[in-house]
């Protein structure tokens, strides 16, 4: 079995690539071993990278509204 450093060269860090994916369409939290991001901008939203690397790596997703915005929130798959 690999030492948990050579590991964690090999899994990205997700929340890294959602700011990057997301940029200044949206506003990203950790909540509770996962994310809530809030869509300022949803036309020019990155929907389909932002929720296809959150399905990728594990993450339940809901999609709602907050406040008149839409909110993603995921969570970590349950076993």
């Amino acid at each position: 079995m690999k030492d948990r450093k050579t590991a964690d060269k090999f899994f990205p860090d997700v929340k890294r690539c959602l700011e990057i994916q997301v940029g200044r369409t949206g506003e990203i939290n950790t909540e509770y071993g996962g994310f809530e991001i809030t869509v300022n901008e949803p036309a020019y939203f990155p929907w389909h990278d932002c929720l296809a690397t959150l399905l990728k790596h594990g993450f339940e997703v809901w999609v709602s509204m907050k406040r008149e915005k839409m909110v993603i929130i995921a969570k970590p798959a349950g076993p």
